[in-house]
């Protein structure tokens, strides 16, 4: 990556920044692969589904840089920037990281989709469903209380967020999310 991303910070290569921005997208996906086959292949090996591989050992591995990135600038006293940084981060892991494979493999793929239409039909909704309406209704949850607050954190916020988290894993491991009742 060092020799294949430009530093656009270094003089002279400022006009570079397409350049820059194209390859740090292009890593992010090939690495985003590498993960995801990782995933689907050490979940059968220790008996986990590969939705419990992704909705807790994924989604947390992909999580950390974005911890780690809003530690450094909270610490700086840039309190807006780490929430930023977080709610933006997961946007565009969920846009970019799964809804640009997806629509890639709906025109290209050929397992699992129905080509005339490039609908894929591949994925038990069900089991997607329901974390999917939690995470809405966790991010407009936290949106209500930044504004309650006068978009001030308190360390109750995160302690409230973190048993939030735990809750919803202990649900997903005693659920398997196999198939669950919508209904």
């Amino acid at each position: 990556m060092y020799y294949t991303i430009p530093d656009v910070r270094t003089r002279g290569n400022e006009e570079r920044f397409w350049s820059a921005i194209f390859m740090s997208v292009f890593y992010l996906a090939f690495f985003s692969f590498i993960m995801t086959e990782c995933m689907e292949t050490l979940g059968p090996l220790v008996g986990i589904s590969d939705f419990v591989m992704g909705v807790v050992f994924a989604a947390a591995g992909t999580s950390f840089p974005n911890v780690f990135a809003s530690m450094v600038v909270a610490r700086q006293g840039l309190g807006n920037a780490a929430i930023s940084n977080a709610l933006g981060g997961n946007v565009f892991n969920i846009f970019m990281g799964l809804g640009f494979p997806w629509l890639l493999y709906c025109f290209f793929g050929v397992e699992f989709v129905h080509a005339p239409t490039s609908t894929y039909y591949g994925l038990n909704a069900g089991g997607i469903l329901f974390p999917i309406l939690v995470l809405m209704l966790l991010v407009v949850a936290f949106i209500l209380v930044l504004m309650s607050t006068g978009w001030v954190l308190y360390p109750a916020h995160a302690h409230s967020a973190i048993l939030v988290y735990l809750c919803f894993l202990v649900w997903v491991f005693t659920t398997g999310m196999e198939k669950p009742s919508l209904g």
